[in-house]
């Protein structure tokens, strides 16, 4: 390999370590529930925007689907969190529950500044949806041993080119 090729590959490691160090963003917040048997831990929430039909396959999957409690528990542990995306009526996020006949859905949503809203909507009127999943538990051992090999690893490189 040439010298100059050999100094694009280092260039090109140093920005993908660069990155690789970079906190990943997401526009999710990160609630704790309590109290609620296997529902309790760290849950990642974000929003999917659409109608009811068009996201039905995800939101009956959520953790309080057919659970109006704890749509309620997950609704106010959210809060405003995640602003207010449903306008018109400044609410959070819709947490869909329960079909309500064929062409309605039952919902909890937040609305500041504490005041917790519980109706059901036609299936295909577009809104902000929560969605959660499980936060991941981060794994620091193996993940500290990789950053390392990869420092050293770019040291070693860059000694033999400089």
């Amino acid at each position: 390999m040439s010298l100059l090729t050999m100094k694009n590959l280092f260039k090109l490691s140093k920005l993908f370590l660069a990155l690789a160090l970079l906190p990943a963003w997401a526009c999710a917040v990160s609630i704790t529930i309590t109290g609620e048997g296997s529902s309790d831990g760290t849950w990642d929430v974000t929003t999917a925007t659409g109608t009811f039909n068009a996201l039905q396959s995800q939101l009956e999957t959520q953790e309080w689907w057919v659970d109006r409690a704890l749509a309620i528990v997950f609704a106010t542990e959210l809060g405003a969190s995640l602003g207010t995306p449903n306008t018109g009526q400044n609410f959070g996020p819709y947490f869909g529950y329960n079909t309500y006949g064929s062409d309605k859905t039952w919902l909890i949503a937040y609305r500041p500044p504490f005041y917790l809203f519980d109706s059901s909507i036609s299936n295909t009127f577009s809104g902000v949806w929560a969605v959660a999943t499980r936060a991941a538990v981060p794994d620091t051992g193996s993940t500290a041993a990789l950053l390392g090999v990869g420092v050293v690893a770019l040291a070693f490189a860059r000694r033999k080119l400089g």
